[in-house]
């Protein structure tokens, strides 16, 4: 049985609001056919199509940990949070599609340390 694969990253201070606003609008645009992320994870191999009827946060899901006193917090990117069978079918997408396309993208926007892979704490 196939669990969730959570990805840890530091927030460089950027709110996890943010990043669920951003993730939602790349979702919502890779849902368009002729988008320039659709073609960029058909170039990448990655069958997004198969994604057309999961939600976003079906998907890709987030979660903070820390911000008491000071203390960094840590952006928890959980992959694939939905029914098992169909994790089987679509978790090697979503990780695809967030290491390859989307993370990219949030890194382009807001610079390349708006995400820096954090341990396994």
């Amino acid at each position: 049985m196939q669990t969730i694969e959570e990805l840890r990253y530091g927030t460089a201070g950027i709110a996890i609001e943010d990043y669920e606003r951003e993730l939602d609008r790349l979702w919502k645009e890779l849902q368009d056919p002729a988008s320039d992320i659709r073609q960029e994870a058909n170039e990448r191999g990655i069958n997004v199509q198969q994604l057309s009827d999961v939600q976003r946060s079906d998907a890709i899901s987030l979660r903070s940990r820390g911000a008491a006193f000071g203390a960094e917090v840590t952006l928890i990117v959980a992959l694939a949070p939905l029914a098992v069978e169909l994790v089987k079918v679509t978790g090697p997408i979503i990780k695809d599609l967030w290491i390859h396309v989307l993370r990219p993208r949030i890194l382009q926007k807001w610079g390349s340390q708006a995400l820096p892979p954090k341990e396994d704490e």
